[in-house]
């Protein structure tokens, strides 16, 4: 499985959708990719493991996010701090700004 701008924007998609729902997660993702049968398998997989990491390490990643707690922020700093990714494999999704806010949230201990 190769990171794409689309599938990081299925991840975020996912994710501000899990954030906002009151129904149990996985029920929010069963929908969300039974309505995007285009996804494989290491790509529902990869949406899902990530999003999920988001959802139960949210709080040590709020941390991390600088004040400015969105989906999108929250999902690149489980990237780069939980799943091991670099700037350089990020760089496909990454504005500069959020090039100069990663280097400084990946410091955070």
């Amino acid at each position: 499985m190769r990171f794409t701008p689309a599938l990081f924007h299925h991840a975020q998609t996912l994710l501000s959708e899990l954030l906002r729902s009151s129904f149990p997660a996985d029920l929010v993702v069963s929908r969300y990719f039974r309505q995007h049968r285009e996804l494989g398998h290491g790509d529902r997989a990869f949406v899902a493991e990530t999003v999920f990491s988001v959802l139960r390490r949210k709080r040590s990643l709020s941390a991390r996010c600088a004040g400015e707690l969105t989906s999108r922020r929250l999902l690149l700093a489980a990237l780069a701090c939980l799943h091991g990714m670099n700037r350089r494999e990020l760089d496909v999704v990454l504005s500069e700004a959020e090039r100069h806010w990663l280097a400084q949230a990946k410091a955070v201990k």
